[in-house]
């Protein structure tokens, strides 16, 4: 729609009704329903079935719904597994410096259960159903058992809490941290002067380890100590309570600060900022209004991570009750509890609202306020219900809002799988899935086999390597490498000619169909692993392994700093690869891609690597590609016509080189 439209939909929406409610509204003396029993006692049966309802929505599809783990999960498992197999204390992980707290907690079901997609998905979904019960005992200190039960249903089934229990990411933790912290802080403020103590230490101590989980803690933190001192306040207690709850906090998190000092940290902070560099970006506005239309309506700019695909976040009966409840908030502005929750809406969504990307993830913190205020607008409808109606008004609210919400979860976000192009956009590799798909029905037929994913050019995407560890004998120390009765590599699809030639009793599965292939894409190479290979396949292991530092350090890079180190990590394998004609070929072109983030003028490292893997391994078409490229940027017409001829006369050629060579002429 044009603006004056959205404007006019804007004010009659909301402001006017907002307006004129506000005007009209009339308070009347007397404590508000929702601190009352207007509900009878629950059944034990009820109770049973909404536990089997949580557990059936979070563990439903649990590795299918979303069919592949994201980059974003590959990195952070990858950590975890790797903490399984050897501890460190390492307090930042990854280009994100992403602080530990999930990373170590699931290297735990890493040493438990093996890497799987089950273990990865397993560890999110389980948080988000304990955080049910929690956050049932949180607002049970601040308003009664019916306003609490009502609360814990519309959490059970609704698209956002399960949403963000179906991504194994740091941020799952946020809402049950925020939850218990909640609780203890109802407990504290509730419990007599003399229990206070450790009630306002326990508290300190949440709060302070709320740290390790996420960026975002920063301001539930603040809104946390800002109720602590106003209760505290209040009771004329002169703060005692609270200098202990502050000093608690401070001492946990001073490891992590130590740490962020020795490490730089603040690398990822400072390129999320809306203002760093250039000033405000064009679309700023844009991108700021979209983490507040994706609770309601959808996102303002094309795409998003994480984003809601159906609607908004919220259904529109939620997002009905949600306004209805913060016009609730607005109106009892004598009572501090509502002068907090708005205070936490904006704490939670200013910060995020001034970042120059959109990810709807980092508005996590507010879902639990938004479901409060949900829940005040749902208690304030049936405020004005008579008796005898109100359960079949919360019956008939509930079935329609799960209703939308598990066509949401369900249809309209497990079909947008089914276009490839939409991978790409949630960063997952379609590539790797298809190979995946491959590998599980060859080892079901065959059992383990060596299989080697390490070997294309690119970010290290280590999610085939996690997903396939349970029946990878090249990864997995527990399966003898010797008994594999098969191989595979992941590969680029020129590469075909030689291995065939090499190996002629292997076959190739193409793994890029329906996606932008430049370079020819990807396929999955499978040959038998017989007595005869071990010795080619023992030089493979030796590669694989030599790059696990140069993985290790290319995901943890930082932007604005160094790449080098990263390609000296690289470099220092280059022993473990040098011989074999194909390994050759792959680490030169490899060597090429990390020259391109080496800032090379001129691209002549790059540009040395691609001949070098031409003259020492396998001229495929897509080297001769890659080399053409370089020499079209750096305006080299010659050199770059005479490479793409070379890949258009190649034994196979899918690049674009053909168009290149048109477009030249």
């Amino acid at each position: 729609m044009s603006w004056p439209e959205e404007l006019t939909i804007a004010l009659l929406g909301l402001v006017i009704p907002f307006s004129f409610a506000w005007a009209t509204y009339n308070s009347r003396p007397g404590r508000s329903l929702e601190y009352q029993e207007f509900l009878t006692p629950v059944p034990t049966t009820v109770w049973i079935l909404i536990l089997i309802l949580a557990v059936f929505f979070r563990f439903y599809k649990l590795t299918t719904l979303s069919v592949w783990p994201c980059y974003d999960e590959g990195f952070l498992n990858y950590y975890a597994f790797e903490l399984s197999q050897k501890w460190d204390w390492r307090m930042f992980y990854g280009s994100s410096q992403a602080p530990p707290a999930y990373i170590w907690i699931q290297s735990f079901f890493f040493m438990w259960f093996g890497s799987s997609l089950q273990t990865i998905w397993f560890f999110p979904a389980l948080v988000s159903a304990l955080t049910l019960p929690l956050g049932y005992a949180a607002s049970r200190q601040f308003f009664s058992k019916s306003f609490s039960f009502l609360l814990l249903l519309l959490m059970v089934g609704s698209f956002w809490p399960l949403y963000a229990g179906r991504f194994s990411l740091m941020t799952s933790l946020i809402p049950f941290w925020e939850c218990l912290a909640l609780y203890l802080l109802g407990v504290m403020v509730n419990a007599p002067d003399r229990r206070k103590m450790p009630w306002s230490i326990l508290l300190g101590l949440v709060v302070g380890t709320g740290f390790y989980i996420h960026l975002s803690w920063i301001p539930i933190s603040v809104v946390i100590g800002f109720a602590v001192l106003i209760f505290e306040w209040n009771k004329k207690t002169s703060l005692f309570y609270f200098c202990f709850f502050m000093m608690t906090v401070v001492l946990t998190f001073l490891p992590l600060i130590f740490s962020g000092l020795n490490q730089n940290y603040g690398f990822y902070l400072k390129d999320l900022w809306a203002f760093s560099k250039s000033g405000l970006v064009n679309n700023q506005f844009q991108i700021s209004m979209s983490y507040f239309t994706s609770l309601f309506w959808g996102l303002l700019v094309p795409f998003c991570s994480y984003e809601p695909v159906w609607g908004g976040l919220l259904n529109p009966l939620l997002g009905a009750l949600f306004f209805l409840g913060l016009l609730k908030s607005f109106m009892n502005r004598w009572n501090f509890s509502d002068y907090w929750l708005i205070f936490a809406l904006l704490a939670f969504m200013v910060p995020v609202c001034l970042t120059k990307t959109v990810e709807s993830f980092r508005i996590l913190p507010v879902m639990v306020v938004i479901f409060l205020m949900i829940t005040r607008g749902l208690v304030w409808l049936l405020s004005v219900t008579s008796k005898p109606w109100r359960s079949m008004m919360i019956g008939t609210i509930l079935a329609l809002s799960f209703g939308l919400d598990f066509f949401h979860l369900e249809k309209a976000y497990g079909e947008i799988w089914k276009t490839p192009l939409r991978w790409l956009d949630y960063g997952k590799s379609l590539p790797r899935y298809r190979a995946y798909e491959l590998l599980k029905e060859t080892s079901s037929q065959k059992g383990p086999g060596l299989i080697f994913s390490d070997f294309v050019p690119g970010y290290s995407d280590e999610t085939l390597t996690l997903a396939d560890y349970s029946f990878n004998a090249a990864e997995n120390s527990r399966l003898s490498w010797k008994r594999a009765s098969w191989a595979a590599v992941l590969v680029n699809a020129h590469y075909l000619t030689f291995l065939l030639k090499r190996f002629p009793d292997g076959k190739a599965f193409f793994l890029s169909k329906d996606l932008p292939t430049p370079n020819g894409g990807w396929m999955l190479w499978v040959m038998p692993a017989d007595i005869r290979r071990q010795v080619v396949l023992k030089k493979w292991m030796d590669a694989s392994l030599a790059l696990r530092p140069f993985i290790d350090q290319y995901i943890s890079y930082v932007n604005g700093r160094s790449f080098q180190p990263v390609e000296d990590s690289f470099l220092q394998a280059q022993s473990a690869f040098e011989g074999d004609p194909f390994l050759e070929s792959v680490f030169w072109e490899k060597t090429a891609d990390n020259e391109l983030k080496m800032n090379d003028p001129g691209h002549r490292l790059a540009i040395q690597a691609i001949e070098k893997a031409i003259k020492k391994g396998y001229p495929a078409a897509h080297l001769y590609y890659d080399l053409g490229m370089f020499y079209w940027m750096d305006q080299n017409r010659v050199a770059a016509q005479q490479a793409f001829e070379k890949a258009v006369r190649s034994p196979i050629d899918f690049t674009d080189s053909n168009r290149m060579l048109q477009q030249m002429r």
